[in-house]
């Protein structure tokens, strides 16, 4: 999937009143039949705005289908076949997880500055997981969209690195992806369901690059500059404005001109991306 398909979903179905989507299937095929993608594929956000959560059902729905669509492509682009091999998502999220509370900081003995950026990157990176699982699982727009307002409405958690244990120790009871755990652990932080979109855009403009770059054959550098791409990619979301219709396309742009400046396009240097 390349990032001008990103960016047309982007567009599209952020501006899309729910009511006028299908909301039979979440998987990518389901969602490219919905007849009012081709007339809005060249839609805008424009006056989408940011909204205090929780969003309306219907503006959840059209932005989880939104976020489905180009989760399940990417997932195509890895394997033709993602959803029959068994991918243990649960594990992904767990692992996650703990990452995340390295960027959060956990430790006791020592001082530690919560690095939020990377935090909200971490949450991301769980929500991409998560929502492969519930893909997979054949959650439809409708159910997924009631289940996450009726969670944005709950009240949050008093204590963050509680709620990130609560989602780890759920998926490892499980084996599966708890919805309502990952929504209570995003308003513990706060990142609210606006920015969340958002930062998966900007992640799966990411993913995409890396898999241009050679990340499944091992090709890929992580490090670059000194720095993990994560860390290139939210020095960047910072200049740039997320709710114009080229947002996508602009951060590719951006992220393959500091990549090339670094010489790493060439394969030099760095360590292998996880």
């Amino acid at each position: 999937m390349d990032v001008s398909v990103t960016a047309t979903l982007y567009a599209a179905y952020a501006a899309v009143p729910a009511a006028r989507l299908r909301s039979d299937s979440v998987s990518e095929a389901g969602l490219a039949r919905n007849a009012q993608f081709s007339a809005l594929a060249e839609g805008s956000l424009a006056g989408a705005g940011r909204h205090q959560n929780p969003l309306p059902v219907g503006e959840l729905q059209a932005r989880l289908a939104a976020m489905a669509a180009l989760q399940a492509a990417h997932n195509r682009r890895v394997h033709p076949q993602w959803e029959r091999q068994g991918h243990a998502y649960y594990r992904a999220v767990w692992v996650e997880c703990a990452e995340l509370l390295e960027h959060y900081g956990w430790k006791w003995w020592k001082r530690q500055a919560p690095d939020l950026e990377q935090v909200k990157l971490e949450v991301v990176d769980i929500w991409h997981f998560g929502l492969s699982e519930l893909i997979r699982a054949g959650v439809a727009p409708p159910a997924l969209a009631a289940r996450f307002h009726a969670a944005l409405r709950a009240p949050p958690p008093a204590d963050f690195r509680l709620a990130v244990e609560a989602l780890a120790a759920a998926s490892l009871r499980t084996a599966a992806f708890d919805l309502e755990a990952f929504v209570a652990v995003t308003r513990a932080l706060p990142l609210g369901f606006d920015e969340l979109f958002e930062m998966y855009v900007a992640k799966n403009v990411l993913n995409t690059f890396r898999q241009q770059h050679g990340y499944r054959e091992g090709r890929y550098r992580k490090r670059w500059q000194g720095r993990e791409d994560n860390e290139h990619l939210a020095e960047l979301i910072r200049t740039m404005d997320a709710a114009a219709a080229d947002f996508p396309q602009a951060l590719a742009g951006a992220l393959a001109a500091r990549y090339a400046a670094s010489g790493q396009a060439a394969g030099s240097g760095g360590a292998p991306a996880d």
